[in-house]
């Protein structure tokens, strides 16, 4: 389920340059987990999943 919500859009795919941007802050000690943020992904993920198993017309 996970790949096909990854297929179809739902999340964007991540950039060379995000990827090195984060690997840097990490390195450092500058990146800063917000918790509300990943909760929430969470939750969109789920609903989006929850949506992609149901039966057609319901």
């Amino acid at each position: 389920m996970l790949h096909l919500a990854s297929t179809q859009g739902i999340t964007p795919p991540a950039s060379d340059a995000r990827i090195s941007e984060l690997r840097s802050a990490i390195a450092s000690g500058q990146y800063v987990v917000d918790p509300q943020r990943i909760a929430q992904g969470l939750l969109q993920d789920s609903q989006a999943l929850i949506g992609a198993s149901k039966p057609a017309g319901r």
